[in-house]
């Protein structure tokens, strides 16, 4: 019984460091990122584990005083098949709509960096200044492929702020 124990434990624990490398923290997955200089990481950023073919909703406060940048990440597993809106709630328009790239098309997704001409690093952002204090709504929908399994992977919107430049009335 010892003999076979001794012998089986190694694959043991070959097969936990797997199931650990194929599982997902999507907890920390925005703690890994930095703020870019003079912003300082927003407490209201959020990071999940998700699945393709479904929408995800949060709801972010912004301050009239204070300048806001949104980043967004996603796992590659996604292939930026991922749409993006962040909406005005007092008045439910979009202010932001990025719309992923669409399954079987060709051509440059808008998660893609090379598309954004003002665009820093490895991801797109997006600066918010808003004149008065304002609550928006992420919308996160991640397409599915009818002929693919459901994926799974980490999405974060990385949200940065900073004390406002703008001075005056």
């Amino acid at each position: 019984m010892k003999r076979i124990l001794k012998s089986s434990l190694p694959l043991l624990l070959l097969l936990a460091f797997a199931v650990g490398l194929r599982a997902q923290n999507c907890s920390n997955f925005i703690a890994y990122q930095s703020p870019s200089f003079p912003y300082k990481f927003n407490s209201q950023s959020k990071s999940a584990t998700c699945e393709s073919g479904k929408t995800y909703k949060f709801v972010v406060t912004m301050q009239s005083d204070r300048d806001y940048k949104f980043a967004f990440y996603a796992s590659a597993v996604f292939n930026n098949e991922i749409n993006f809106k962040v909406i005005d709630q007092s008045s439910n328009k979009a202010v932001l709509d990025i719309p992923g790239k669409r399954s079987g098309e060709n051509g440059k997704s808008a998660l893609e960096p090379q598309v954004f001409a003002d665009h820093e690093g490895d991801y797109p952002s997006f600066d918010f200044h808003p004149q008065s204090a304002i609550t928006v709504q992420i919308e996160i929908a991640i397409q599915k492929n009818e002929k693919e399994d459901v994926k799974r992977g980490c999405v974060g919107v990385l949200i940065q702020e900073k004390k406002s430049d703008q001075v005056g009335f």
